[in-house]
């Protein structure tokens, strides 16, 4: 592991009102700590300090001033003063939530999926900087732990993601004029396993003001016998439950059936162990209407427990540009929005597998649909131990998912190139051989 430098080791306090914050003297060459007081005080502090004192340094502060919002900068994400500023204060004029991810903002990468870092800057209220102690000594470890630590609290309001020096839009985004598509639209999650991550997962939902007309869930196993809908009281007269018939048949019978008997148009997919970003749905229907789209996804922050880090990764905009360049991996299809019409024109999904079968429907979809990926963070992935991805026997990198990706790709360059019929190869839809249905639950 890369030891930090000196200047790393290091961070400026700005005691600041946010009245003045454009008096600021920003600079990088430090890690840079700005502490938002209340009051209109034109006097701004300044003091540095190593990363080992930082959080009794902040403590003392708080004795001596009302502080609202600590604004953490990393030395190493190298914003520019004036697109910074604009979004804090942006943010403080609309304080809608606690903590806020300061990302730079990076061109989305034109052919494959991409890993930017780990997150680094951040602003965080100091109700909630001071619910939880952790260290500081390593910032981008302090705000995995303090994002996984909110997230999993009953009294989490979400977090917002901002890409600093992202253009603006040309002209202002109404959401009024998707009213009528979220009206026609339903949020499908499937589940099985630990019954906290559904929750989780509700929890958040429950708390977004523009919704999906109706959330549907569907369950693999017999957690549902637990659910008590009763706490979720916002959304619970626009849900219906269902369980697959029989059991532990895998995600994609259930999504396949799912959509196949909704009476609504647009689509929206949610893994039972993420979160979605309140504006997920408003801005996914937006870009999806924009560009006139059958398939959309979004980049996706994936908070990594097992490494410990909150990793930022981002898609190509176009896929269908990224999958004519041979990419294998340009969406994450847990973060989409799809139409009924566009799915049904794929042939839907391959119900005979219970793992890996999404990236075979993007490649077929490439075939027949218009697809893309929106250039935002939309989507809080939880990278956990025992998940489909990361369990032992299903894990990536297995020799099972390397044959399956392997025998597609194959395939895939062949129909491309006009030597296979799609309806030969491997990535034709391969639909189980036993009797299945969903039964719906109820309430």
């Amino acid at each position: 592991m890369t030891q930090p430098t000196l200047n790393e080791q290091r961070c400026q306090i700005s005691i600041v009102s946010p009245l003045h914050l454009n008096r600021l003297d920003y600079k990088s060459s430090y890690n840079h700590m700005l502490v938002l007081i209340e009051g209109q005080s034109e006097n701004i502090e300044v003091k540095i300090c190593n990363n080992r004192k930082l959080r009794i340094n902040l403590d003392h502060i708080g004795m001596q001033y009302v502080v609202k919002y600590y604004v953490f900068l990393s030395l190493g994400d190298q914003f520019k003063a004036e697109d910074l500023f604009k979004k804090i204060t942006h943010f403080l004029n609309q304080p809608v939530h606690e903590i806020i991810l300061l990302l730079p903002y990076l061109l989305a990468p034109s052919e494959n999926f991409r890993i930017d870092s780990n997150v680094r800057s951040f602003i965080i209220s100091k109700k909630v900087f001071d619910s939880k102690i952790f260290s500081l000594i390593n910032p981008a470890r302090f705000i995995y732990e303090m994002v996984n630590f909110y997230l999993n609290s009953p009294q989490s309001n979400n977090i917002e993601i901002v890409q600093v020096g992202k253009p603006e839009p040309l002209s202002e985004v109404n959401e009024n004029g998707i009213s009528t598509e979220i009206n026609e639209s339903s949020v499908q999650i499937t589940h099985k396993g630990p019954l906290k991550l559904l929750k989780r997962c509700l929890t958040h939902l429950d708390k977004t003001k523009m919704l999906p007309q109706k959330v549907e869930i569907c369950f693999d196993d017999n957690s549902y016998k637990r659910l008590d809908l009763k706490q979720f009281k916002n959304i619970i007269d626009n849900t219906t439950l269902y369980k697959n018939s029989p059991l532990a048949v895998g995600p994609f019978l259930a999504r396949q059936y799912m959509v196949e008997q909704s009476a609504n148009e647009y689509i929206y997919l949610l893994d039972s162990d993420d979160i979605s970003v309140p504006s997920r749905f408003s801005k996914l229907m937006l870009e999806l209407k924009e560009r006139n789209l059958d398939l959309l996804g979004s980049h996706e922050l994936r908070i990594d427990q097992i490494g410990k880090k909150l990793v930022i990764a981002r898609f190509p905009l176009n896929v269908n540009y990224a999958l004519a360049k041979r990419s294998f991996h340009p969406m994450l299809h847990g973060t989409c929005i799809m139409t009924k019409a566009g799915f049904l024109k794929t042939g839907g999904y391959s119900t005979e597998g219970k793992f890996g079968y999404d990236t075979q429907f993007l490649l077929r979809a490439g075939f027949f649909l218009k697809i893309g990926n929106v250039d935002d963070f939309l989507y809080l992935r939880f990278q956990r131990p025992n998940s489909l991805t990361t369990a032992k026997k299903t894990m990536y990198g297995t020799k099972r998912r390397k044959f399956m990706g392997w025998r597609w790709q194959v395939d895939f360059n062949l129909v491309c190139s006009g030597k296979l019929n799609l309806s030969d190869s491997s990535l034709r839809e391969r639909k189980h051989d036993f009797n299945f249905k969903i039964d719906e639950i109820t309430k």
